[in-house]
Formats: structure tokens, sequence, C-alpha cells
């Protein structure tokens, strides 16, 4: 890797032919592309290129919903625009073979006030057994269920709002699934569900929230 002379060229970032430009600390770095992602048709890039593209429409469909890119908007998660941070924080998947359970909906919290311990679908309802330490008066509490269609390689939501919780007691929650959630899963075969709890100030602005990773459902 060279410094380049950004008098001599300017403000140069990203890739041009074999040659990787990237700006750290306010300098200009350059550096050959490997070898193995010029290739057409090796193993390593037909992996980037299929994980590139999951993780393309992962993060539009996420940043879809305002409820959850709320919560990536948030100003506590490093980064510009909510899609780019979807996108860079389940980055580590980009040679995934397809989506998946480890893939995340929401980022960890700043804090674990929220912990959800197991999410199971049954029937119509998925249950959700968690806990919850945040006292904040008249906040509001909601959820989100994402559902993944492996075999018709497609998305659908269910949002929500439940009562507020009691504080430092383990809640079992039951949500009745809407019809067009029931349609998707029996229509699907391999489901993947990802669940989420965001809470809410009556203004609308995001607390907190809590997450885990996606269940497979069959």
């Amino acid at each position: 890797m060279a410094r380049v002379d950004q008098q001599l060229l300017g403000v140069i970032n990203g890739k041009i032919g074999n040659l990787v430009f990237r700006r750290v600390n306010g300098k200009t770095f350059v550096s050959n592309r490997p070898q193995k992602y010029n290739i057409t048709g090796t193993e390593e890039s037909k992996l980037v290129k299929n994980g590139f593209k999951n993780l393309i429409m992962f993060s539009a469909y996420l940043n879809s919903i305002p409820l959850i890119k709320n919560v990536w908007g948030s100003k506590t998660i490093r980064g510009n625009r909510a899609y780019n941070k979807i996108f860079s924080h389940n980055k580590s998947q980009i040679k995934s073979v397809e989506i998946s359970e480890l893939f995340r909906i929401i980022p960890d919290p700043p804090d674990k006030q929220i912990l959800i311990f197991k999410t199971e679908v049954e029937q119509n309802y998925a249950y959700i057994d968690f806990l919850t330490d945040y006292k904040a008066e008249n906040c509001i509490y909601n959820y989100v269920l994402v559902f993944y269609s492996k075999h018709h390689n497609q998305f659908m939501h269910q949002l929500g709002e439940i009562e507020k919780p009691e504080i430092h007691q383990r809640t079992l929650l039951n949500i009745e699934l809407n019809n067009g959630a029931i349609n998707f899963i029996n229509l699907s075969g391999k489901v993947i569900i990802y669940f989420g709890l965001i809470v809410q100030d009556q203004s609308g602005a995001i607390l907190t929230w809590s997450t885990s990773n996606g269940k497979v459902y069959k």
C-alpha cells in the first residue's frame, strides 16, 4: 500500500481498475485489489457477488420499514444513512450462500435493559420470552416481526404495539399473526422469522430497543 499525494490527484475514494483508494485520517492510500476478486467465475468471487446481492435486498427491505429505519438512523449508531448502516452492520455475512438467521434486522442495543431469551412460532402465534428493566415513564413498546421466505426469496413484516410490561420480570408475549403473515408462512415452506422490540416516547423518538438472531421455522 502506498500513500497518494492529494495535491496531484485531488480527493479519490473507491476503485479504479485494479487499484483501490481509501481515505484514512485525511490521507489517501492506494493498494492493489486482491486478484481473487478480479477473476470472474472463481468460488470466492461468486460468493462475494451473491452475498452482495443478498445484502442489498436485505438492507433495502429493512430500510423501507419506517420504524426499523428510525432505529438504524439513531445517532448512537455510527455511519451515514440508515441503509448504509444496515448494510455495514451485516457485511460479515457477505459470503453467505443465502440470507440466514444470522442477519440482524436491528443492531445490538446501546444498553442491555431489554433481554430477549427466546422466539417461537406455533400455529398462528409468535411467542416471545423477554425481560425489561427499562424504567422510562409514558413510553411505548412496539414489536416488529420480519419474515423471509427462502423458497420465494421474499420478505414481509408485521408491526404492533404491546402493553407496557412489568419491569424486572420475565414476560411471555403472545402475538397473534395477521392473515398476511399466516398465508406467507403457509405458502413459503422454510421461513426465517426475525423479531425486535423498540421503545419510543410519546413523540415517536427512539429510546431503546432489543433484538436477537432470527429463528428458522419450517
